[in-house]
Parts: structure tokens; C-alpha cells; sequence
């Protein structure tokens, strides 16, 4: 009667249970009778931070699902700032509703990686909630209130689409953060094909057959012209950048020749004094000037032709460097390209630069060529 009896006692003692570990079940039949016996028996291992449902201390009973959900360090991600946390839980979505109790989350943020995710160790786990940023573009500032993660989905939500060249600040990839203002430039890139007008150059000859201040031209300037592409970039419309990509001589430019007096003029004769017999009354008034004495006169004055360029300087007036002439000599300065002239005064040495004759002070140029012209091309007379 004993070993019957013992044999009943076993089949009393086992139970039929399923233990899950981190969602995976496995059915087993045990003698254990509490859980904690159970696990032991069965080698497997937990810690305080793990979810063991129901207690360790349980007895237990037929048909019990003993379930064990391992707890694993993740990184918390929510309004740019990062928490390590662990988390017995098996999803993304088992995490968002552990943590739902926070004022930042809740069941309706939008969360990354997918809430169907399997939560592993070291994992990142981002919350994303709607806030209010600023969207130019198009000419139109709005006002929105997005959930997007990043400045490309805000743009998508709102239909903006992005041209080839068009620039975004921040950039598409930058997370969305309250407060943040999202510019759209739209950039066009395009080609422009323009003609541009090239100065000529005055060259002067010295020539023997002319008296020394005398000048003749022999052969008259013709300005160039220069086919030049260029690469516009236009932002919102506007003009932004412009650059030289392509340049074709049309036309050469034609050099202005100009021959220079070397000759030495022939000495004055002093006339003699005249007797007193032949003397002229002293209230006799002088004669007048005939034509002839006048292109003498003309002659008489000198010309040099070249380049001229402007500087600043201290003094008030119009005044002028010339490299020989005396200080205080007065010159006129013709600006050959539209016969517009001033007259100067010389109070300083220059230009020390191949081919320009004079330096005009910035009040004195600015008269005759805008600043922008640089240097020209001038005829000057003393």
C-alpha cells in the first residue's frame, strides 16, 4: 500500500506552467512550488530591475504563465534632451506607456524608431511633440504647429517643394525645435550674354617735326568691344552674384597715336631799340592781335597726353601731382572720352605709375569721370 501511495503523492506534486521570457513562451512541467523554484530549476537568471509576474514567492498551480521581461538600459530622447533610463519592457510602445506619467509624453507623440520596434540594449528612443516653429517662404510667412522630426518633414507637410538650387536654413536634417524659424530661398542660376565697351589707349611718338610742347594726332582711337557671359545667381529674385564664366574679343580695341614735338624751337631775336626820332608817342594804344599772333600765342602753351587717375588728399580745392612741373602751375585736364575738362592746380609729386601723366585729387576727378572709371585717358595744357 506504501508505494502507491508515494506515486500518487508525485502526480500531485507537478504542475503544467508556461514561462515567458521576454515574450517568448515555453511550456514546462515542474515540481517547483513557488516561481522562484521554478526559475532556478529551470536556469534561468534575473535581477531586482527585471519584471517577474507574478512574485518570486508565488506558489505555484496548474495552467500559471509565469512571465519574465528582462530590464534594458536605453537612451530617452525628448525635446533634443537625452536620458538614460532602464525599461522592462518588450516595444517602443511598451516604453511610451512606462513613461506616459510625464508631462512631455504621451500616448499620441509621435515616436522613433517605429512603436513596433523590439526595445534592445543601448537603443535610442526618440519623442517628437507638436510645437509652434516659423515657415518663410515663397514671399508668405506662416505660423505652423508640426510634430515633424526634422525641417525636410515640416516642408513636406506643407507642400513646399525644393528647386534644384534653392537653399534651407537650417538645414532639412536639423530636428525641429519650438521657436525655430525656417527660411526658403529660392534660387534661380542662369546665364546672361552681354557686350562691354574696351577703352583705347593713347600712344604717343616723338617725332622731329614738331617743336618741342607741340602734339599732332596721326591716327584717331576707336574703343573695343568684348562679348562677356556671365553666371547670374538670383535669390528671391534679386540679383545676388554675378560672374565672369566666358569672354570673346568682337571688336580689338584701336590705339589713339599721338606724335610728340622733340624739335628745339629756333631762338628769339631781341628787335633793336628803336631812335628817338622813330619812338612812338607813349598815349598811342597797342595794336590788336591778328590771327596770325594768336596761333602763336597757341603754340606757344603745352600739351601732354596719357593717363589719369585720382587720390585723396588733405586739402580742399582742385589741385593736382604732376612729376615735373612747377608747384602752383595751373593745367588744364581734358577727359578725351567726353571732352569734359577742369583746371588745377599742382601742389604734390606723381603718378610713379608707366603711362599716367597726372593724379588728379578725388574733388577734381569727380568732376570730369565717376570715381568708378578708375583712370582715363586725358589731354592736359599748360
Amino acid at each position: 500500500m506504501l508505494v502507491p501511495l508515494l506515486g500518487f503523492t508525485w502526480l500531485v506534486a507537478s504542475h503544467d506552467v508556461t514561462l515567458q521570457v521576454d515574450g517568448q513562451p515555453q511550456p514546462l512541467t515542474t515540481h517547483a512550488r513557488t516561481v522562484a523554484e521554478l526559475l532556478d530549476r529551470a536556469g534561468v537568471e534575473y535581477s531586482p530591475d527585471d519584471q517577474l509576474v507574478p512574485d518570486a514567492d508565488t506558489p505555484l498551480r496548474d495552467g500559471m504563465v509565469v512571465e519574465l521581461i528582462r530590464a534594458r538600459e536605453i537612451t530617452l530622447l525628448i525635446g533634443g534632451e537625452e536620458t538614460t533610463i532602464l525599461v522592462t519592457a518588450l516595444s517602443v510602445d511598451d516604453v511610451i506607456a512606462q513613461i506616459a506619467h510625464r508631462q512631455d509624453v504621451t500616448r499620441r507623440s509621435q515616436v522613433r524608431p517605429s512603436r513596433l520596434m523590439p526595445i534592445q540594449d543601448g537603443m535610442t528612443v526618440e519623442v517628437i511633440n507638436p510645437v509652434g516653429v516659423t515657415v518663410v517662404a515663397d514671399g508668405d510667412t506662416s505660423e505652423v504647429v508640426t510634430d515633424a522630426a526634422d525641417v525636410a518633414g515640416v516642408l513636406a507637410r506643407l507642400n513646399i517643394d525644393l528647386g534644384r538650387h534653392d537653399v534651407v536654413m537650417p538645414g532639412l536634417g536639423r530636428r525641429v525645435e519650438a521657436g525655430m524659424r525656417i527660411v526658403v530661398e529660392r534660387v534661380r542660376i542662369r546665364r546672361e550674354t552681354r557686350e562691354i565697351a574696351v577703352p583705347f589707349d593713347t600712344v604717343e611718338r616723338p617725332t622731329d617735326d614738331l617743336q618741342r610742347g607741340q602734339t599732332r594726332e596721326v591716327q584717331e582711337g576707336r574703343e573695343g568691344v568684348v562679348e562677356v557671359v556671365e553666371r547670374l545667381r538670383v535669390v528671391d529674385g534679386v540679383e545676388q552674384q554675378r560672374d565672369v564664366v566666358d569672354r570673346r574679343v568682337v571688336t580689338p580695341a584701336r590705339d589713339r597715336i599721338v606724335e610728340v614735338g622733340t624739335a628745339t624751337p629756333p631762338a628769339r631775336t631781341q628787335p633793336s631799340a628803336p631812335s628817338p626820332r622813330e619812338a612812338e608817342p607813349a598815349e598811342q594804344p597797342a595794336p590788336r592781335s591778328t590771327p596770325e599772333q594768336d596761333a602763336g600765342d597757341q603754340a606757344a602753351s603745352q600739351t601732354e597726353s596719357g593717363k589719369a587717375s585720382y587720390y585723396h588728399h588733405p586739402e580742399e580745392g582742385l589741385t593736382a601731382a604732376h612729376r615735373t612741373l612747377p608747384f602752383g602751375t595751373k593745367v588744364r585736364v581734358t577727359n578725351t572720352a567726353n571732352g569734359k575738362s577742369v583746371t588745377v592746380t599742382i601742389n604734390d609729386r606723381g603718378p610713379y605709375i608707366d603711362g599716367r601723366i597726372i593724379d588728379l585729387n578725388e574733388q577734381a576727378f569727380t568732376q570730369i569721370a565717376s570715381k568708378r572709371t578708375g583712370v582715363i585717358n586725358v589731354r592736359i595744357t599748360w
